[in-house]
């Protein structure tokens, strides 16, 4: 159930075009017995939070694997499905809609690319952002590698991207993150009138590790197939019913 004592109601957003480069036909490969859409459709439902759990697709395919998995299927057309258009340009064309139509006042964007999160965690992402008064909640894992040691080419010569701090010593740079995938909630009316996601008081949001596997590649597809063959998929009983 949706928190009653609230009157913030966030609608979750899944985009899903049919058009995937490198991992082709991505959104409907089979990860276990269900397509990849379906395992972000499935902790949705069950989390209880959403005014509804909308995908939004050019594909008919996949508009059609939403619907049997219990979600809106939101045509598109496919000028908002090319390579370059961006998530924003997607939200912006479909959200003032949504929210008239749904009466949310947050969205909860989800990627159908990381099929590991659990309802728990999208009820706590949703307590935190509520919590926090931010702009923005976004999701966050660690940088591996200080970004501030990367390289570029220019005119065919290797130099540092980030020359004044090349030699800094890991010590003395500043904790660096990057956005997983795996959450992002926004304010609509917001986003809306400044057209970003993120605002200028964007919070962090720190997820289990074990959920964090952003499907990007092919070799990233491999390794979740790896781990449902493995039973080493998280075991959510809630997102199971609604499997």
């Amino acid at each position: 159930m949706r928190p009653s004592d609230s009157p913030r109601v966030p609608l979750c957003l899944i985009p899903a075009r049919g058009g995937s480069k490198r991992v082709p036909r991505k959104n409907v490969a089979l990860l276990g017995d269900k397509p990849l859409l379906a395992w972000t459709i499935a902790p949705a439902l069950a989390s209880g939070l959403f005014a509804a759990v909308v995908v939004s697709s050019e594909d008919e395919e996949i508009l059609a694997v939403a619907q049997r998995y219990g979600a809106e299927a939101v045509h598109r057309p496919a000028a908002l499905a090319g390579d370059n258009v961006t998530l924003r340009d997607v939200c912006t064309a479909l959200l003032p809609e949504l929210a008239a139509r749904t009466r949310a006042t947050d969205l909860y964007l989800l990627t159908p690319t990381a099929p590991f999160r659990t309802a728990a965690t999208l009820r706590r992402a949703w307590h935190c952002y509520l919590e926090a008064k931010g702009s923005a909640l976004v999701s966050v894992e660690p940088c591996p590698y200080p970004p501030q040691w990367t390289l570029t080419v220019r005119q065919g010569r290797l130099e540092p991207l980030f020359p004044a701090f090349y030699e800094t010593p890991r010590p003395l740079l500043p904790s660096a993150f990057k956005h997983d995938g795996g959450h992002l909630i926004t304010g609509i009316a917001r986003f809306c009138a400044e057209g970003n996601f993120w605002g200028n008081d964007a919070r962090p949001f720190h997820g289990p590790e074990a959920e964090r596997l952003d499907i990007d590649l092919p070799e990233d597809l491999a390794q979740a197939r790896a781990r449902v063959a493995a039973g080493l998929a998280l075991a959510d009983t809630e997102t199971n019913r609604h499997g």
